[in-house]
């Protein structure tokens, strides 16, 4: 909850133009969109050259993609699930099209069924997610959230939720058998 509050002020503090909004949105933000164009990149099978300037461009093209038309996308946000896995989904999608458009320009054969399974298969993924997600109560949520999907220490986890570490493990075993078991229902 805490982390989603903090998110949304981040959004609207880039949408109404706060000075270095967009600097601090990046510090945080930045490697999550790299790491969804390396993804598509090798989803996609392309070999990009040694020295990475398509991936380069193809990352700008999606921070393009997501200060146009006056931040729309980043507009588009409500809050309804983590801004990561908002921003993994616009990025992917951007992230495909500006790499079938570089393979197409240099000539590599775009494999397309590939690239749209995986990109349904994610967002997909994304939903199942969420949904489980939503059937924990928001403190086991926000636990999993920073554990599982940011990779915080146990440690950064109490600190952020201020509780005592050893309440942190036998709080994710619930949260981890709730997930379990609507898996199987």
């Amino acid at each position: 909850m805490l982390e989603t509050n903090r998110q949304r002020l981040m959004i609207m503090a880039c949408i109404e133009r706060h000075p270095s909004a967009w600097e601090d949105f990046l510090d945080d933000y930045l490697p999550l969109l790299h790491q969804v164009v390396c993804e598509v990149e090798s989803q996609m099978r392309f070999q990009e050259s040694p020295d990475g300037v398509l991936r380069e461009e193809i990352l700008a093209g999606v921070l393009t993609g997501l200060i146009e038309k006056d931040l729309s996308l980043l507009r588009y946000y409500r809050a309804e699930s983590g801004l990561d896995a908002y921003l993994v989904v616009v990025a992917r999608r951007l992230a495909i099209d500006l790499w079938r458009s570089a393979m197409s320009r240099t000539g590599v054969s775009v494999n397309r069924d590939i690239a749209d399974d995986n990109a349904k298969e994610n967002a997909q993924t994304i939903d199942e997610v969420e949904s489980m997600l939503g059937k924990l109560k928001p403190l086991e949520r926000e636990a999993v959230r920073l554990h599982y999907l940011e990779g915080c220490s146990l440690g950064e986890v109490a600190r952020q939720l201020k509780l005592p570490m050893e309440s942190i493990g036998p709080l994710l075993a619930r949260a981890r058998r709730k997930i379990q078991q609507s898996r199987t229902k």
